[in-house]
């Protein structure tokens, strides 16, 4: 591997901070850590950001259960998590992290849309995760290492520094292909006005448009019921799956 001169760069509106290591066959290697707000390390900002996101989200399923908000309103989670959850699994997972089809620019952008508004991180780091995910699986440079325990497969991994095995590994990635996609540098640059657009702006004006009479806070709720919900879907493949599905890879 060619070594450049390490420079160290913040790119994208300080969402990923890249820093260039060196030269691997041709494309670049990254070492991401992103950001959160007012540059905070992420870690201490998903502590924030899913503690809060849980609160409100039990309390909007706590409503629901006890009838103060209509439960109708679970016939608008099916579509919207649903249209979320493909900009995973089928934008982030299928299309961007294993290039396993071909997308048109029209339908780039909405999987790119529909990744922000599942609120999963952006797209160039949830690839960067996921692909080093594969390759070193179940091991300590795998960002949710189910070997841990279900805990820390599950969500625990968001909420603790980055292993330095990851960081250390991550750094031999060629990261060329997203690097160079248009529509995943347009979102990591915009991702957070992207994202209050996408996560609460658009389905609370849904939720509101539908279910008029209830308030804001209540609409703020069931969004987050709404957004807890596919996390911990979206989690349970990196927890039980894991720990409790079969195994047909090896190396």
């Amino acid at each position: 591997m060619g070594r450049s001169s390490e420079t160290n760069t913040n790119i994208n509106n300080n969402v990923v901070e890249e820093k260039r290591v060196g030269v691997v066959g041709g494309g670049r290697t990254y070492v991401c850590t992103m950001t959160g707000p007012f540059g905070m390390e992420m870690h201490h900002w998903n502590r924030i950001w899913l503690s809060t996101a849980h609160i409100l989200g039990f309390h909007g399923w706590y409503m629901i259960a006890l009838g103060s908000v209509p439960r109708s309103v679970l016939a608008l989670f099916f579509p919207l998590g649903y249209f979320a959850g493909m900009g995973i699994t089928v934008g982030c997972h299928r299309y961007w992290a294993h290039r396993t089809f071909k997308a048109t620019f029209p339908l780039q952008v909405l999987l790119m849309y529909a990744q922000t508004m599942a609120a999963q991180y952006p797209i160039f780091k949830w690839c960067r995760d996921h692909r080093i995910h594969h390759k070193y699986t179940e091991t300590s440079a795998d960002p949710h290492n189910a070997s841990r325990g279900f805990w820390f497969a599950h969500v625990g991994w968001l909420l603790e520094r980055m292993d330095p095995a990851v960081q250390e590994k991550e750094a031999t990635l060629d990261l060329t292909d997203l690097d160079n996609d248009p529509v995943v540098r347009f979102q990591t640059k915009y991702y957070w006005p992207l994202l209050v657009l996408s996560m609460y702006l658009v389905p609370i004006w849904i939720f509101h448009s539908v279910f008029g009479s209830l308030g804001v806070y209540e609409l703020v709720c069931v969004n987050y019921a709404m957004y807890i919900s596919t996390l911990h879907i979206t989690w349970l493949v990196n927890s039980a799956a894991h720990l409790w599905g079969s195994k047909p890879y090896d190396k």
